[in-house]
């Protein structure tokens, strides 16, 4: 967070607050399945589906770098604020279809969480072959992941740049207990509760993945250098913990030292 706060990228500073609010929502969800009411039951499925609109709204932010990216932009795109108000409508939507039925229609609400889910999976998905191959159109005109490099010239390639695709694909055999049930096991373990256990530990790799991430979109912005910036995330990332002015002091490092390589150079990469 210290290098968020003092280099003003409020885009990488909204996504680490994004992944704690994430990891809050799993832990809401399972509070209310420790007393099984008709109310807790409401409130687990529709806690359940917070939870994936908020990460699908919070994909979208991050992929389509909707957020403002100092120097290049400053303010935070108009198309932001019509992404929040879809997704808190659609919300408000689902959730007032499901309190109005005479019984809860457990059919749609797995639909319309699977449609939730699976354009999350897709959209991280794509986000890892980035690394890998140039995207056919349409799917090129989705942004570079750390504007301005181009994910192709990184080198070398972040090392959890295929994170995502293992996330994606533990997301999904993960979602899979929920579409193939089975009796409980001596009474005691189901689909659903190792649904909730494996959520514990795929909350925990989201997390860290998105703290890497934040700390090569702000290396990116400081070193238009597709060679360093996977080196200066990574200090970045290994001194998040030890304070504000470690951090601070390795990102000015940073900038300071690119600025130097910059004067040597008689071209560079463009800002």
């Amino acid at each position: 967070m210290a290098v968020l706060e003092d280099h003003g990228c409020t885009g990488t500073r909204e996504c680490l607050v994004l992944a704690w609010e994430f990891v809050g929502a799993l832990e809401w969800v399972e509070k209310v399945e420790a007393e099984d009411t008709p109310f807790t039951e409401k409130m687990d499925y529709f806690s359940a589906t917070a939870t994936i609109m908020f990460t699908v709204h919070y994909t979208i932010l991050r992929l389509f770098n909707l957020f403002p990216y100092p120097p290049q932009r400053q303010q935070t795109p108009r198309v932001r604020y019509l992404l929040s108000i879809t997704c808190i409508l659609l919300y408000i939507a689902h959730i007032s279809y499901l309190l109005s039925t005479p019984r809860f229609d457990y059919a749609w609400n797995i639909l319309f969480n699977l449609c939730l889910g699976a354009i999350h999976l897709a959209l991280w998905s794509i986000f890892s072959l980035r690394f890998t191959i140039r995207l056919p159109f349409p799917l090129s005109l989705i942004p570079t992941p750390y504007p301005p490099l181009d994910p192709l010239q990184i080198s070398p390639k972040p090392q959890y740049s295929k994170t995502s695709a293992l996330l994606v694909l533990g997301t999904t055999l993960a979602m899979s207990l929920e579409l193939f049930d089975f009796p409980p096991i001596a009474r005691t373990i189901d689909a659903h509760s190792l649904w909730h256990l494996a959520t514990v530990i795929i909350a925990r790799g989201w997390y860290e993945f998105m703290i890497r991430d934040a700390a090569m979109l702000e290396a990116a912005r400081m070193t238009y250098d597709p060679v360093a910036v996977g080196r200066v995330a990574e200090k970045m990332a290994e001194v998040a913990a030890g304070g504000r002015d470690k951090v601070v002091g390795v990102a000015q490092g940073q900038v300071g030292q690119q600025q130097q390589n910059q004067s040597r150079q008689s071209g560079g990469y463009p800002r």
